[in-house]
């Protein structure tokens, strides 16, 4: 599933550390989620590899996915409790409304 937009938080979009940069970006995501989650590609960020992504939730409320980005696939994945304690989390389920703002912090060349 596509973004819905993005927005550059820092004055400069991109900080360089040598050939290293990390891009500071906030991610609106669309209002429904899809199985596997947001394709978020390093083009997309001004890099050509990504060495890490962090994700968290801008503003996050009383009950919240979990995000987590996946470096195999480079998508944006949400998750939460399957209603059972102790227990692993599940991926949030296809269509669920998500209508969020991410904050994420992508490191690359």
């Amino acid at each position: 599933m596509a973004i819905a937009s993005q927005t550059y938080v820092l004055p400069q979009g991109i900080e360089a550390f040598g050939s290293t940069k990390r891009v500071i970006v906030d991610i609106v995501t669309s209002g429904t989620y899809a199985t596997d989650g947001y394709e978020i590609l390093p083009a997309t960020l001004g890099l050509s590899q990504f060495y890490d992504v962090a994700v968290t939730v801008k503003s996050p409320a009383s009950t919240e996915f979990i995000p987590i980005f996946n470096h195999t696939t480079n998508k944006l994945m949400l998750f939460g409790s399957n209603g059972a304690a102790p227990a692993a989390l599940v991926e949030t389920a296809n269509a669920t409304a998500v209508a969020k703002t991410y904050r994420v912090i992508a490191t690359g060349i």
